[in-house]
């Protein structure tokens, strides 16, 4: 972000809209909307797209509190052992992801969070996003992600509804902090994406961007929990086939229009 701050500080009032083509989780274009300018993004990938959207979305003090409220009664939810559960997600080896008692809760929370029929649910996932990392084996401190040595025992159950009232917090003072400018997102894939990019076509004064890595890396490895648990992803062969479309990708190589996964998709 720091970075984008500064190239948009040296374009001046010259850059009015900022695109990125490869948006990713949407820094560059909020950012550019922090500034009071407007932003444009693309990305291939949904998750992000909407992640993008939540996070750009502007949010009074009525939206938070009916958030906070709604996430109340969800932690009260998920604390009781005989309420319902959300379908397993199809994650490839999910027992690597969370041990027995955290992934029981985390079906217990979205339960209640798919449950939610007043209001909007985007600050409820959000904050179930947080904690479903939270209680996960996954670790993010090197280059790549990595499972750790599970706990000897699994997190008591109050301990894991404070983390999910933890990460409520977290978020309600994060949506409190709205953008002056604006943002548009854009589902669709930069290298075929004019018709989506119409109404901004010869408007566009500067391009941030920080381009994928063409070199078979995938990028919705360390995305999948997220994709799964939100329903972006119902299936190993879905996976495979958007990692493929990617620029990079797992195997790189002709995009799913020309074939799809000839050697079997990953199993993701």
């Amino acid at each position: 972000m720091r970075l984008v701050e500064q190239i948009l500080a040296a374009s001046g009032a010259d850059a009015e809209v900022v695109f990125d083509p490869f948006s990713g989780s949407g820094t560059t274009a909020l950012c550019a909307a922090y500034l009071g300018k407007t932003g444009v993004a693309t990305d291939i990938n949904p998750f992000l797209i909407w992640l993008a959207n939540a996070k750009a979305r502007s949010y009074d003090a009525g939206a938070i509190a009916s958030f906070q409220h709604a996430a109340q009664l969800a932690a009260v939810a998920a604390g009781d052992a005989s309420g319902p559960l959300a379908a397993l997600p199809a994650l490839s080896n999910i027992e690597r992801w969370w041990r027995p008692a955290a992934l029981t809760f985390l079906l217990h929370l979205k339960a209640a969070i798919d449950a939610h029929e007043t209001g909007d649910a985007t600050l409820l996932r959000v904050a179930f996003c947080r904690t479903m990392m939270k209680l996960s084996n996954a670790a993010f401190n090197h280059q790549s992600m990595s499972f750790r040595v599970p706990a000897a025992t699994d997190a008591a159950m109050p301990s894991m509804v404070s983390q999910f009232l933890a990460d409520v917090s977290h978020v309600a003072d994060a949506a409190g902090d709205n953008p002056l400018g604006v943002t548009d997102y854009i589902l669709s894939n930069a290298r075929d994406g004019a018709e989506a990019l119409a109404r901004w076509r010869d408007r566009v004064d500067l391009l941030i961007t920080s381009p994928p890595y063409p070199n078979r890396m995938s990028y919705i490895r360390e995305l999948r929990p997220y994709m799964y648990w939100l329903r972006f992803l119902s299936s190993g062969r879905e996976a495979g086939e958007l990692d493929w479309d990617a620029i990079g990708g797992t195997y790189g190589g002709p995009s799913r229009a020309q074939v799809s996964c000839p050697r079997g998709c990953p199993p993701f």
